[in-house]
């Protein structure tokens, strides 16, 4: 599992996927603790209506994500090889090795799927019938790669299989995301928008090409509206796009159901409101590229090689978040405040940067007590030094002034 397919799976339950259908959404309470004494593992409970939904927390490494009749239940997070993990079952190989999860399979060795082999490596078909673990494409290299849905020699985790279609011959090569500029002919495919730099492939054209940054679908109107399945005004390339008569984006642009306590929906972001969080990511994965080569499993792919290994990394968490908003397009998520403090399964690394945080505020807040304090220290000594105490102007309320002016 991945996070970006939990949150799938969990908003499932609320989303309404039916287009030109308006639907009032459930309203959620957010709980401290469990939401069913009776069964602890329970993380949501359905009222009869279905109208309002409880929502309760998972412990480490779980996530709210198995469904059952009229409540979810925790399950837990498996990570890939090559994670930093504490206890082998919560890796998917149920295996650890110098505090980090190791894969069943070496290269070269038979396997049935990408989690069977080691970081780097991806599960490729070499005969009828036959996989073996072998080493993914990486970007720069000049192999022949295929697309991740296709037999043959696939991307790390940062790249995409791409070619450019307006020239005959041109072999495919894998392309770090978020990398190709305006007008670049592209390949319709998996995750096609996340290998251009503005994380959009325009639609209405016979060759889809990427479209300027900051180009993409933009929203018009106001994020939150009353119901889910609503057509949310958009603008495409600076124009205005009716919806109705684009059907190629119209699901991707109709209000669902948000994690609100007022049951109201929201309208999803488009590539084009978030272009700086596009550039940000673009620029950490060219930063990263070997250190997400050598330690990211090619299964964090939807994470764009992002993965925990590198959580150390400077601005390792401004730009997990960033791409959390990315792959998301922050639909759902926005005011989603019971959702991201008890479901994700990275609540120990927000918990981690909400720490540092705190502590950057005390800090500041001491040094600019102790600052005041020495300001006031050497007035005193000036003004003793000067017998302006004989003016009479160190009473009381003109020290406060002093103090508050500082």
């Amino acid at each position: 599992k991945i996070e970006s397919n939990m949150k799938a799976l969990v908003l499932s339950l609320f989303l309404v996927a039916t287009l030109a259908v308006e639907t009032t959404c459930p309203t959620f309470e957010c709980v401290s603790g469990q939401v069913d004494k009776s069964h602890p593992t329970y993380c949501q409970v359905f009222s009869a209506d279905n109208h309002h939904v409880t929502m309760g927390k998972c412990g480490d490494y779980q996530f709210c994500g198995k469904l059952g009749a009229g409540f979810t239940e925790c399950q837990l997070f498996r990570l890939p090889p090559g994670t930093p993990a504490a206890d082998k079952s919560q890796c998917t190989s149920d295996a650890v090795l110098s505090g980090h999860c190791t894969a069943p399979k070496a290269n070269n060795e038979v396997c049935t799927k990408d989690l069977d082999c080691p970081v780097g490596s991806h599960c490729q078909t070499v005969g009828v019938g036959v996989l073996n673990c072998k080493p993914t494409i990486k970007i720069g290299e000049e192999t022949d790669c295929v697309a991740d849905n296709e037999q043959g020699a696939h991307c790390g985790p940062n790249a995409e299989c791409v070619k450019d279609k307006d020239v005959a011959g041109t072999p495919y090569r894998c392309k770090q995301l978020f990398s190709l500029g305006k007008d670049y002919a592209v390949e319709v495919g998996v995750n096609t928008d996340n290998i251009c730099e503005s994380g959009f492939y325009d639609r209405t054209n016979t060759i889809k090409r990427c479209v300027e940054k900051g180009n993409g679908w933009k929203l018009a109107e106001s994020t939150i509206v009353d119901k889910a399945g609503k057509n949310c005004k958009i603008t495409f390339d600076g124009k205005d796009i009716a919806t109705d008569d684009n059907n190629w984006i119209a699901a991707e642009m109709e209000s669902k159901c948000g994690h609100r306590t007022d049951g109201k929906a929201l309208c999803p972001h488009g590539p084009g409101d978030m272009q700086e969080k596009l550039d940000f990511v673009s620029e950490w994965l060219s930063k990263h590229k070997t250190a997400i080569e050598t330690k990211c499993h090619v299964a964090e792919k939807p994470h764009f090689g992002i993965c925990l290994a590198l959580k150390s990394e400077e601005d390792f968490m401004k730009a997990f978040i960033y791409m959390m908003d990315i792959t998301t397009k922050d639909e759902v998520y926005e005011d989603s405040w019971c959702y991201q403090k008890y479901f994700s399964p990275y609540t120990e690394l927000l918990a981690e940067e909400e720490k540092k945080a705190e502590k950057g505020i005390l800090w500041i807040a001491l040094g600019s007590t102790l600052g005041a304090l020495v300001v006031i220290l050497l007035l005193a000594i000036f003004i003793k030094q000067t017998n302006l105490y004989e003016l009479k102007l160190l009473s009381l309320p003109f020290l406060l002034i002093i103090f508050s002016l500082l």
